[in-house]
C-alpha cells in the first residue's frame, strides 16, 4: 500500500498543482453547477494544452499526435507549461 501511495501521489500532486494555478485556488461562483462547469472547461483546457505541447495536429480533417523526435530519446522539454509548438 506505501508504495502506490509512493507510486500515484507525485502524478495526482501535479495534476492538482496545474489545476490551481494562477490564481485559481478559490471557486469563481455561487452554486455547485456554476463552479462544476467552470472545473470541468478548466481540466479540458489544462489537458489540451498538454495534448499540443506532445504534439497534437490537425491536418487533413483529422487529430494526430506526431512525437517530435526529441521526445523519443527521453530528453526534457515537453512540459504541459512549456509553450506551444505552433506559437513560435
Amino acid at each position: 500500500m506505501a508504495a502506490d501511495y509512493r507510486r500515484w501521489r507525485p502524478p495526482v500532486e501535479r495534476a492538482v498543482a496545474w489545476l490551481v494555478q494562477h490564481g485559481n485556488r478559490r471557486l469563481r461562483y455561487r452554486g455547485t453547477i456554476n463552479n462544476n462547469t467552470w472545473l470541468h472547461t478548466r481540466a479540458a483546457a489544462l489537458y489540451l494544452r498538454r495534448l499540443i505541447n506532445l504534439g497534437l495536429t490537425h491536418t487533413g480533417g483529422r487529430w494526430r499526435l506526431v512525437r517530435p523526435p526529441h521526445s523519443e530519446q527521453g530528453l526534457p522539454g515537453l512540459r504541459p507549461d512549456s509553450p506551444s509548438p505552433r506559437s513560435s
